[in-house]
């Protein structure tokens, strides 16, 4: 089993959490459902990132690297070393 983090938005306000996906479930499926959620919950999702044991990083989605997808990962990095 994979620990992912992700970084959602609703209102201008940004909230981080962690999910877990099966080995099995492919990168695109953990987006799917992410998406889905995010729909449900009238979120937008902003990141969803796999980091390891020894610190790298994986950025699934978004795809390319932006400004709010930075700030999202600082705050996510800092929930892990809490």
């Amino acid at each position: 089993m994979y620990k992912y983090w992700y970084a959602v938005e609703k209102q201008g306000a940004f909230y981080i959490g962690f999910c877990f996906a099966q080995e099995e479930s492919t990168e695109s499926d953990l987006v799917e459902i992410m998406q889905e959620y995010c729909r449900r919950k009238a979120y937008r999702m902003t990141l969803l990132v796999q980091i390891t044991p020894i610190g790298i990083v994986n950025q699934i989605y978004p795809g390319e690297c932006t400004e709010e997808s930075r700030m999202c990962l600082e705050e996510i990095l800092n929930a892990v070393m809490q």
